[in-house]
């Protein structure tokens, strides 16, 4: 993938942000949105809700999602009756042959290495049904067409933070779990239930084990990346529309002819705000755009300063351990619902301050290199405004576990039965092991981080809310994951009419989520 410097050499500059309010007059409703300045040429493809691709096979429905080289659409394929994920990437990254872009390659080795297997797990990445090229305004895109998959890890958490108001309000028994945001435990009230925060982690681990050994190093997981499955609310078209909501729209409201390289209007991502978790949802990793082989090092990253590494900032490349890194990060956002180093860092010097108050001090090899990036300010009491960040991962580990119990154990409002209380207690003790993974994986040096499937193995824990494994057929052999994605004896794609928003049943279901 290209580097920052490079991305902004090869896009000319847009008009500030402010004139982009200008010309879309309702921006704020589908914020967070992507970098508008790249709607130019060798940027992103304009796309409305209704165009259609392929000629006319897919469908746009929905937005699901952008990154800074994609957007990424809900779609109808009409030649195989199932709603699919269309991702469309920017055109300046678009410039090699189809075949040889990193994150097909990578895809199509995956899947060829997970059908001659005969492990019984569900796959960890997404099934790639196809690829093509389209030319628009801004220049020709690569375009993979993958299943539909559920939200991001990260979406969940927005969702979680945004709701915290409503819960409060909704919730007599708010009050009794009084915590304070901006405390070592990170989360307040809202978080994953134990044992999603248990059989993801134990997935990701596993599924990047499962990667490394296929000889492919992921080079970006992140919150955003690990996707949950949407199997429940894909078994009716009705069942998908409440679970993403009404698209919000803004379309162009501009004094000017709006310019073929604007989208005549732009579409917020979804919430998925009916969408909730049950034990049947895997993980997968998305977005493998930055993969590259596992024997191999890289020296740019295009990751923000809050996803790096320690070696970026003290060594001239990095490997396949960099995945390692960032899976315990992942696993930390997972149990705590916060970013092991804060989310408002603007400096090099900043981001190392907060790893070694979070993990514990360089090793003697960096102290140079330390002194001459700080300039000599080498101090770590960094104060800032989230006082949890200055807390060591191994003092606030069970303080913020004992929170999780307690928020569970006062939130439940209603009577699981003996069986289901049985596997909440289990699963409030597995919580323990997964201090080990952090701690081994969050190592500054790459050599002394832990193994993936060493990090897997000390989760001790069995998942008693899944009755029976589902066989490989029955999970994966459709590529839906044994559900139907749509009503194949309906006519239609089911969103010709407008949807009503969010059900009262999805919003009641990720209540049961946040508690």
């Amino acid at each position: 993938m290209p580097s920052e410097s490079e991305k902004d050499e090869t896009i000319p500059e847009r008009p500030p942000e402010a004139i982009w309010c200008e010309r879309y007059e309702h921006i704020v409703q589908v914020m967070p949105h992507e970098r508008l300045e790249r709607y130019a040429p060798g940027g992103f493809h304009p796309v409305a809700l209704g165009d259609t691709f392929c000629n006319g096979r897919y469908t746009v429905r929905h937005k699901l999602g952008h990154g800074g080289y994609s957007t990424v659409w809900l779609a109808r394929d009409h030649q195989e009756n199932r709603w699919v994920s269309i991702k469309i990437k920017q055109a300046y990254v678009s410039t090699c042959e189809l075949a040889q872009d990193p994150e097909v390659k990578s895809l199509k080795l995956l899947e060829k290495r997970y059908q001659n297997s005969i492990a019984t797990k569900s796959r960890c990445f997404p099934e790639l049904l196809g690829y093509f090229r389209h030319t628009g305004p801004n220049g020709t895109h690569t375009c993979l067409v993958t299943e539909l998959l559920g939200p991001a890890i990260s979406t969940v958490q927005r969702v979680f933070e945004e709701s915290h108001v409503y819960h409060s309000m909704t919730l007599t028994n708010f009050e009794s779990a009084n915590y304070d945001m901006d405390s070592i435990l990170g989360a307040g009230d809202w978080t994953f239930q134990p044992h999603v925060v248990l059989r993801t982690s134990k997935q990701l681990l596993e599924a990047l084990a499962d990667t490394h050994q296929a000889g492919i190093a992921h080079g970006d997981i992140t919150p955003n990346n690990v996707v949950f499955t949407c199997r429940e609310v894909c078994h009716s078209d009705r069942d998908l529309w409440d679970a993403l909501c009404k698209p919000r729209i803004a379309p162009y409201t501009g004094e000017e002819p709006r310019s073929a390289h604007f989208p005549q209007q732009l579409v917020g991502s979804t919430m998925w705000l009916g969408w909730y978790d049950n034990e049947w949802e895997d993980i997968r990793l998305i977005d493998w755009g930055d993969s590259y082989p596992v024997d191999e090092t890289r020296s740019e990253l295009s990751e923000p300063i809050t996803l790096r590494s320690p070696e970026t900032f003290f060594l001239d490349f990095f490997d396949y351990r960099h995945d390692l890194w960032r899976a315990g990060c992942v696993i930390y956002e997972l149990f705590f619902q916060k970013h092991p180093f804060g989310s408002y860092i603007c400096s090099d010097v900043d981001s190392i301050r907060h790893i070694i108050m979070k993990i514990g001090p360089l090793p003697s090899e960096w102290h140079a290199r330390w002194e001459e990036v700080s300039n000599g300010d080498t101090q770590v009491d960094f104060r800032g405004d989230e006082t949890w960040v200055r807390k060591p991962l191994v003092d606030i580990f069970e303080p913020r576990r004992n929170n999780i119990v307690s928020i569970f154990e006062k939130n439940v409002a209603y009577d699981d039965g003996e069986d289901d209380d049985h596997k909440r207690r289990e699963d409030y003790e597995a919580l323990r092991t997964l201090l080990h993974p952090m701690v081994g994986l969050m190592q500054h040096e790459p050599a002394k981080r832990i193994s993936v499937q060493e990090a897997a193995s000390y989760i001790q824990w069995t998942d008693r809310w899944r009755e029976w494994p589902p066989n490989k057929e029955d999970s994966d052999g459709d590529g839906s994951d044994g559900y139907s994605f749509a009503d194949k004896g309906s006519e239609g794609d089911g969103f010709e009419e407008e949807g009503e928003g969010l059900s009262d049943d999805g919003l009641g279901h990720l209540f049961e989520l946040a508690l």
